[in-house]
């Protein structure tokens, strides 16, 4: 991410995706919440390397990325929301405490999920134009 980026998100001038901002939490040692409302004056706990999965978060993020594609009526395969589970899991680990901070984050990723949809039908659909 660039500094640009960076003064275009706090100045409002643009949207950071959830994947940006677990990613700015992560090198600044702060949790989500921290970076989102500057709550909180201790540093987000380390990530273990080899972190156990939480069978209850990884069901939650695979549910928000089935609903929120089937909200959209975006289709998408059983395989392809597992490996986006994948994915939006550990960004979720890496941004939150604990099951706490669980909702904030889910509602960030779907939120995320929903203009992505989106943008990928409205360009979808430009490119099917004709002129």
């Amino acid at each position: 991410m660039t500094y640009e980026q960076v003064s275009k998100w706090r100045d409002g001038k643009a949207r950071a995706p959830f994947s940006a901002l677990a990613a700015l939490a992560r090198a600044a040692g702060r949790s989500l919440d921290w970076l989102a409302y500057g709550d909180g004056a201790t540093p987000a706990r380390p990530i273990p390397a080899a972190s156990v999965l939480d069978a209850e978060l990884m069901g939650r993020v695979y549910e928000v990325i089935v609903r929120t594609h089937e909200a959209e009526g975006a289709p998408l395969a059983a395989i392809d929301a597992g490996r986006l589970a994948a994915e939006y899991y550990e960004q979720v680990v890496a941004s939150v405490d604990g099951p706490d901070e669980w909702q904030p984050a889910l509602k960030m990723l779907a939120a995320q999920l929903r203009k992505a949809i989106r943008r990928a039908a409205d360009t979808a659909g430009a490119g099917s134009a004709k002129p």
